[in-house]
């Protein structure tokens, strides 16, 4: 019996000490994405769910997207007050990211210098929003017709009005309009989701688009199984493999075309990078 209790004790004591490393995996609700790791999704596409939509001088152009093959583009009608919003018919419940982030790519030309905010309703109409004043930017944003990928904080938002209520895990409950714009400012946004991460996804979609015209180096086959097939190496090159949310799990050099054993990875989507003095190629492959 004591050396049942002193077991006991022993694996409460290893378990408290490792908990504090434990990390519960991350989650993520995708408004306008195509990054596939966020397989949850509110669809846009569909108007008894959700919908895209503007008001007043907003109307919608043409832009090279942040990522994938489209984005928002909202050109501001400058006498009026403009508004766009992605909203959902029935309220969502978003209170597991209330510790969690609101990741966005955003574009502003540098001729936009009126102020605008971002923000979300739920369903009684509490509004939280943080601010985008002119000089002021937060979240390393500047007004230069450049795409930034913004990862903001949710309790960074604030209430729009004066004595309006804080953002809470039991307002965000009944969320229903879970972004919106208002401001008299031209705009792009591209790969808005949240998550629970601090990390953006679309950090590494992005290289990854940006790397498809690099056609040197080739991996295949996609979906791969137990190998994947490197060519076009033209020097000594590291290879790394990461998992979607940038944990790098293989790591190595290679100087000639080969092969890479993955046959240890589990199931699911993985990035693999190739880089040297000359190249700098990035894919997603499907382990299956």
């Amino acid at each position: 019996m004591n050396n049942m209790k002193a077991r006991l004790l022993l694996f409460t004591i290893i378990l408290l000490g490792i908990s504090p490393f434990l990390k519960a995996q991350d989650t993520y609700y995708g408004l306008y994405t195509e990054i596939i790791a966020v397989t949850e999704r509110l669809n846009v596409d569909d108007p008894t769910i959700g919908n895209i939509y503007v008001w007043n001088g907003f109307t919608q152009d043409e832009v090279d997207p942040y990522f994938g093959e489209s984005a928002i583009n909202w050109k501001a009608k400058m006498d009026t007050w403009n508004g766009g919003a992605i909203h959902t018919e029935e309220p969502l419940d978003l209170s597991m990211f209330y510790d969690g982030y609101l990741h966005f790519a955003m574009r502003v030309p540098e001729s936009s210098t009126n102020d605008f905010r971002i923000g979300m309703k739920d369903a009684s109409e509490n509004a939280w929003v943080v601010r985008f004043n002119l000089g002021e930017e937060p979240y390393d944003f500047y007004r230069d017709n450049q795409w930034y990928q913004l990862s903001i904080p949710l309790m960074d938002f604030v209430p729009e009005n004066d004595g309006g209520e804080e953002i809470s895990d039991i307002g965000l409950m009944e969320a229903k309009i879970l972004f919106y714009i208002v401001g008299s400012v031209d705009v792009s946004f591209d790969e808005i989701y949240f998550s629970s991460s601090d990390i953006p996804l679309d950090t590494l979609a992005t290289s990854v688009k940006q790397n498809k015209r690099i056609e040197a180096v080739t991996c295949y086959p996609n979906p791969a199984s137990d190998y994947i097939f490197i060519k076009g190496l033209k020097d000594k090159s590291n290879v790394k493999i990461s998992d979607l949310s940038g944990r790098v799990l293989m790591n190595t050099e290679l100087e000639t075309n080969t092969k890479l054993d993955i046959s240890s990875l589990q199931r699911s989507s993985y990035i693999i990078s190739v880089k040297s003095k000359e190249q700098n190629y990035s894919s997603v492959f499907i382990k299956k």
